[in-house]
């Protein structure tokens, strides 16, 4: 392969990579903090704030490096810009989806013949 086919094949992947690259990077922080947080008014609004500001900043750093990388970069300030509004609630909703219930087990009272054994189930005179 030739260094104008690589080139070429990297310019039309790019848009790709870096939609996946900061929606993920988005996403992550909210789900985190929806996750592992119970209480609280302003957490949604925290979550979403922090994977807003994850992403963007990814998206930023993903557009200079591009920029410095290709004598033509693609438009991809738009689409980062796009992944870093839209991959906070993905993080949100993947933190808020339903996981299957879980059984508890159920205490099970010692056996009558353990609680003899310890003396506890009758008394002796």
């Amino acid at each position: 392969m030739s260094q104008v086919s690589v080139m070429h094949v990297f310019f039309e992947v790019a848009p790709g990579v870096v939609l996946v690259w900061v929606l993920v990077t988005a996403a992550r922080p909210a789900q985190v903090i929806l996750r592992d947080s119970r209480r609280g008014r302003a957490r949604s609004a925290i979550a979403y704030l922090s994977g807003l500001f994850a992403g963007l900043g990814t998206a930023f750093l993903l557009f200079v490096a591009l920029d410095t990388f290709l004598e033509d970069p693609p438009e991809i300030g738009a689409i980062g810009l796009f992944a870093a509004f839209v991959g906070p609630f993905a993080g949100m909703l993947r933190a808020k989806w339903p996981r299957p219930v879980r059984r508890r087990e159920q205490r099970r009272s010692p056996s009558p013949s353990l609680l003899a054994a310890r003396g506890i189930g009758r008394l002796h005179p």
